[in-house]
């Protein structure tokens, strides 16, 4: 069946098929949230939602039953495991790389990661404020102290070991949404320029696609921003 767009036009065979294998994963259960978390995500970016629904929110609702918040916490939350995910490999392949040639294979005791991964949502969450270092140093204590990477445990860690983060002004809900459709009106401005007029605003059809992947990014950030709230305004999702 051929996807149709909401404006009426249609997905590539291209976004076609990705919607497919995101949506393949979504539909697997919602059980491993790293993994749920990164499809929707894709879909969000691309934009893949375009192709039957008005927005991402209208896409989540119908679609799959979601709140905005939770699925924004679900994508956050999966970010933050990747990225620990990428650390412990670095950490793994240095070590192989200084191991001499000649060295025997480590027992499996010898090779379990630096530290463990979070399991849920909300341990993931929990961490969401720490930069890549900080979220490393919490978790090694805890690894250290044979206990699990729980929200409970990470926040008691974070609150022993790290100094209290400075205040940070909030933004109201009103200015992040304006910010995100004022963002999202440009970038699809930007995307429907004909060629003949791309060289009135850009050096070359690489830089207005470089204009609109860091909008993009723009509104992915922002989005994460309203879907995630402080630990002062709700405590379900995060």
């Amino acid at each position: 069946m051929e996807m149709q767009r909401h404006s009426g036009g249609k997905l590539s065979p291209e976004e076609a098929e990705r919607l497919e294998i995101c949506e393949a994963t979504i539909d697997s259960g919602l059980k491993t949230f790293w993994e749920v978390g990164v499809a929707l995500a894709e879909v969000r970016d691309k934009r893949l939602w375009y192709g039957a629904y008005a927005s991402f929110t209208e896409y989540l609702d119908k679609k799959w039953h979601l709140r905005r918040s939770y699925a924004g916490s679900l994508m956050l939350a999966a970010d933050i495991r990747m990225e620990l995910a990428e650390r412990v490999a670095e950490r793994r392949e240095k070590l192989r790389a200084a191991r001499p040639a000649e060295a025997p294979e480590p027992e499996a005791d010898d090779d379990l990661p630096p530290f463990d991964l979070p399991d849920s949502v909300e341990s993931a969450c929990a961490l969401r404020k720490l930069d890549t270092e900080d979220k490393i140093r919490v978790l090694e204590e805890l690894k250290s102290k044979e206990l699990p990477a729980s929200k409970s445990n990470i926040k008691q860690v974070v609150d022993q070991i790290l100094p209290p983060s400075p205040k940070i002004p909030k933004l109201s809900y009103g200015t992040i949404r304006n910010s995100i459709d004022a963002i999202v009106r440009q970038a699809e401005f930007f995307d429907s320029l004909d060629p003949d007029r791309i060289g009135e605003l850009f050096q070359s059809p690489e830089h207005r696609e470089q204009a609109v992947g860091a909008l993009k990014k723009m509104v992915g950030i922002l989005e994460n921003r309203l879907a995630v709230p402080d630990d002062d305004e709700d405590e379900e999702n995060c």
